[in-house]
């Protein structure tokens, strides 16, 4: 696990030709964000389980492939990778019960990658 292989001029530029732009969500801990566990109020984690809920439809949907929820004390509460322009990516976020609550903000970066692989259907 400790090599890394050679790339050669000739993979890379394959490599280069074959990305496709992506959004990068960081999502942030807001106002009214609350520490999961048992002094989370019942309406703060109502609304992170419907934004939780949305993700997972989002996901299943395609529209956001990768969803990372991250717990550990620093301010940041998730990452993903939205298959979706920037303004689209922006609507979503909008909409998300918890952003809208305040008990979460967001932010949102253009990037390249190869294109993420689709989930194997069941």
């Amino acid at each position: 696990m400790d090599a890394i292989p050679v790339v050669s001029e000739d993979e890379f530029a394959r490599v280069i030709a074959a990305t496709r732009p992506y959004v990068v969500l960081i999502l942030k801990a807001g106002a009214r964000y609350e520490t999961p566990g048992r002094a989370r109020s019942p309406a703060i984690h109502a609304l992170i389980a419907a934004h939780a809920m949305r993700n997972s439809g989002m996901q299943k949907a395609g529209l956001m492939p990768i969803v990372c929820p991250i717990a550990d004390a620093s301010g940041v509460t998730g990452v993903g990778v939205f298959d979706l322009t920037v303004e689209d990516a922006t609507r979503f976020m909008d909409g998300d019960p918890a952003v809208q609550a305040g008990v979460l903000t967001y932010e949102l970066h253009t990037c390249f990658s190869l294109p993420i692989p689709s989930p194997a259907q069941p």
